[in-house]
């Protein structure tokens, strides 16, 4: 499976020195600070520095780098069981249905190298979603807001060191990608008036602390006519199997007509 890097798949200075590191070496500009030498011969991004262009006229980067990819292990277990509750259902059973998914990336590298510059040859697999205090609140003088790293929000940097230049960081621009996901669910539903009207509900809780809890109804109230109703209480941790929102509560509501 293939990962995204935070400074060789998402930056836009390092996608821009890969694409003209080679043409303005040779055009002799090879001070320029969109020249990186680690896409030069020798480099280790060498390959993606020398892409044939189409039209023949001679050699510039490539527009994208190559994905990094990792071998992903995963499982899952599952119960079905359908049980009589007769003074919730007398004419039908209620199906209950359990799952256990669990999954590990192997060689993931999440974390920065101590020490090292973050940067192309210190880079981690990030998703490309930022935390909530990476954003910009404006203006403030909410002590909470002001004691964000970086004072307002910092959408720029892919590190902020704790002390000195180096990692470990204090604050990540970033979310990492999780080296393990383990997530329990639980669905429950049955139907009534001859199965024109079926509820449900759906439980999804991640190890990491996160939770999904979703009630919903299906109702076939006029021949072919149908609505389908959920609602999605979240509490997620950002880098959980739930969701990357934190709390993001939301609704759905689908009308349907079926066409014999």
């Amino acid at each position: 499976m293939g990962f995204r890097k935070e400074f060789h798949d998402g930056e836009a200075g390092t996608a821009i020195q890969r694409f003209l590191t080679v043409p303005l070496t040779n055009a002799g500009a090879g001070t320029n600070p969109l020249v990186n030498k680690e896409f030069l011969p020798g480099g280790h991004y060498a390959s993606e520095g020398t892409c044939q262009r189409e039209d023949g006229t001679g050699v510039r980067g490539c527009r994208r780098g190559r994905f990094d990819s990792r071998d992903v292990w995963a499982f899952s277990i599952g119960l079905d069981h359908n049980q009589w509750i007769r003074w919730l259902n007398s004419t039908n059973s209620i199906a209950f249905s359990a799952q256990i998914f669990k999954a590990d990336v192997i060689g993931l590298k999440n974390t920065y190298s101590r020490n090292k510059p973050a940067g192309l040859l210190n880079d981690t697999f990030r998703i490309g979603v930022r935390p909530r205090s990476a954003a910009p609140t404006g203006p403030t003088t909410d002590p909470k807001k002001l004691s964000r790293p970086g004072g307002v929000g910092n959408r720029a940097n892919g590190c902020i060191p704790i002390s000195g230049s180096n990692p470990p960081c204090q604050f990540t621009g970033l979310l990492p990608v999780p080296q393990a996901t383990e997530i329990v669910t639980l669905s429950i539903s049955t139907q009534y008036l001859a199965g024109n009207l079926r509820p449900s509900v759906n439980f999804f809780y991640d190890w990491a602390g996160a939770y999904l809890f979703q009630p919903g109804i299906d109702w076939t109230f006029w021949d072919p006519l149908r609505v389908s109703v959920r609602y999605s209480f979240i509490d997620g941790r950002y880098t959980s199997g739930i969701g990357l929102a934190k709390i993001k509560d939301n609704a759905w509501i689908e009308l349907q007509y079926l066409l014999y």
